[in-house]
């Protein structure tokens, strides 16, 4: 049978080098053999073979889950997640949380997803996201129509940023789940916020959470 939930802590401890087990996982990857949540938060991963497993992924036609929080991704590994995002058809959830991404993280890959029709899920919680960086995101929002839920938590999102997504929430109505706490938004702010997302949609599952 298939494994369908692959955590690299299953064949690894984490003081023993990637490499050697990598192989395996990168050719099956590249096979189309297993992996449809691939999972590998929290893991030491050389900068390496980080690049080999994201280069796999732009033919994989079998995982539709990647997790990557605190892999310590820097801007070449967000080029490489980019082309992903414009090659593969059948990811819909990716998790970047705890990379410290940053705003310029966070452009390299908010023009591909403005135009991307898989990814429904997309979690960038604490990663150091700024003005810049939610306004990238806000107009992701403005011309994405497949993305349903988006976590933006413990980031550092001001007022400006925070005007920013709740303009273009006026104009998007396909988002379903919106989170932004621990932010750096202002009362007044997080009810524009609120108001915008909650009068475009009229569905009763839709959630906001400020």
């Amino acid at each position: 049978m298939i494994e369908t939930m692959f955590r690299l802590g299953a064949h690894l401890s984490s003081n023993v080098s990637v490499s050697q087990e990598f192989r395996q996982i990168v050719e099956e990857l590249r096979s189309n053999t297993a992996y449809h949540n691939l999972n590998l938060s929290f893991k030491k991963i050389t900068p390496h073979d980080m690049n080999i497993i994201l280069e796999s992924l732009k033919t994989n036609t079998t995982v539709t889950s990647l997790e990557l929080s605190g892999c310590g991704l820097a801007n070449n590994h967000l080029q490489l997640i980019a082309e992903i995002l414009k090659c593969n058809k059948t990811l819909t959830n990716l998790s970047l949380s705890n990379n410290n991404i940053g705003d310029a993280g966070i452009v390299i890959i908010s023009n591909v997803l403005k135009y991307n029709q898989t990814i429904t899920a997309l979690t960038l919680c604490r990663n150091n996201i700024g003005d810049i960086g939610i306004t990238a995101i806000a107009d992701i929002l403005k011309c994405n129509r497949t993305l349903a839920r988006l976590y933006l938590d413990d980031n550092i999102i001001g007022d400006t940023g925070g005007t920013a997504i709740a303009n273009a929430l006026s104009i998007n109505n396909t988002l379903e789940t919106l989170s932004m706490t621990k932010n750096q938004l202002s009362g007044i702010i997080k009810t524009m916020i609120d108001k915008s997302f909650k009068k475009n949609r009229q569905n009763s599952y839709s959630y906001v959470q400020l």
